[in-house]
């Protein structure tokens, strides 16, 4: 689609299938992006000032030099919708935001609020025994079908290594993880004192945590938006 300076404002765009499209300098401003497809789309100079973000697909997308002034990472029915906006200065939702290899993990069944939490967990402790990769937990996605967990890494050679060392974590979660593990989450969460507490009676007292987590599908996705291998 050719939507270059297209005046969309306020547009409803659920589940539209934009990938590719060119929108540059277009007016998106309070319109509703939900679980869009801008894969390879060309945002460059776009608006997107007051809209509602959620569930979008962005391998591969261009935003150079996109406009957002404020944005609300929501779905458009939230009640609190205000809770869920975040302003940004000239230049920094393209800067956070640019397009970066990305591994997706796709649960067929479902995530559990519990398999989350461990999953966060998990890639947290591979980021930081692997600095050089780059890896960090970049968005959650989640319809009646499947929940999709996006996970970016530094620089595409490094896409197979960091699946690898995810569908390893995920793969001995049914034996048991160390309960250590867990406490850089629970800590922030849990007042001082308590988690100070906890992580003593940890080491002293090691402990597994088994969690119920279905194996999920990975799939592979260069800068650029061209698929890598994908792996059952």
């Amino acid at each position: 689609a050719d939507l270059n300076k297209a005046n969309l404002r306020g547009a409803k765009l659920r589940g539209a299938k934009l990938r590719g499209a060119k929108l540059i300098g277009a007016d998106l401003t309070e319109s509703i992006i939900d679980e869009v497809n801008l894969n390879l789309a060309d945002l460059s100079g776009t608006d997107i000032t007051s809209a509602a973000f959620w569930g979008v697909s962005t391998a591969g997308w261009k935003i150079d030099g996109i406009k957002a002034g404020y944005v609300y990472f929501c779905r458009e029915r939230e009640q609190e919708k205000e809770k869920y906006r975040r302003n940004f200065e000239e230049g920094q939702f393209e800067e956070l935001f640019k397009s970066l290899p990305t591994i997706e993990l796709i649960f067929e069944k479902g995530l559990s609020p519990s398999g989350l939490f461990v999953l966060t967990a998990l890639i947290e402790k591979i980021g930081g025994q692997n600095p050089d990769l780059g890896i960090k937990m970049a968005g959650i996605s989640k319809n009646q079908f499947e929940t999709k967990v996006e996970v970016k890494v530094g620089k595409d050679e490094y896409l197979q290594e960091a699946g690898q060392l995810m569908q390893k974590a995920i793969d001995d979660v049914p034996k048991g993880i160390p309960a250590e593990i867990l406490v850089p989450q629970l800590s922030q969460m849990l007042t001082p004192d308590v988690a100070t507490t906890l992580e003593n009676a940890l080491k002293a007292q090691p402990a597994q945590i088994i969690i119920k987590m279905d194996r999920p599908t990975f799939s592979y996705i260069r800068a650029d938006g061209s698929n890598g291998s994908i792996t059952q």
